[in-house]
C-alpha cells in the first residue's frame, strides 16, 4: 500500500508542474495575443483615418461642384430673364 501512495504523490507533483507550465504557456500566449490586438487596433485606426480623409476630400469636391452648378444655374436664369 505504501508504494501506491508514493506513486500517487509523485504523479500529483508532476501534475502541479505540468499545471504550472500550462499556466505559464497560457499567460505567454495571452501576452502575444494582446500585442497582436494592439497592432491590429493601430492598423484599424490608420485605415479609419484614411477613410475620414477620403470622405473629407469627396465632400470638398462635391461642394465645389455644387458651387459651379449654382453659378451656371444663376447665369442661365439671368439669360432667360433677359439679363446679362
Amino acid at each position: 500500500m505504501v508504494s501506491v501512495q508514493q506513486t500517487s504523490n509523485t504523479s500529483h507533483a508532476f501534475s502541479s508542474a505540468d499545471m504550472s507550465n500550462q499556466v505559464q504557456d497560457s499567460l505567454q500566449n495571452m501576452l502575444k495575443m494582446t500585442s497582436e490586438i494592439e497592432q491590429c487596433g493601430g492598423e484599424i485606426e490608420a485605415e479609419i483615418e484614411q477613410a475620414k480623409e477620403g470622405v473629407a476630400d469627396k465632400c470638398r469636391v462635391l461642394e465645389e461642384e455644387k458651387e459651379r452648378f449654382q453659378k451656371v444655374a444663376l447665369a442661365a436664369l439671368n439669360i432667360l430673364s433677359g439679363g446679362i
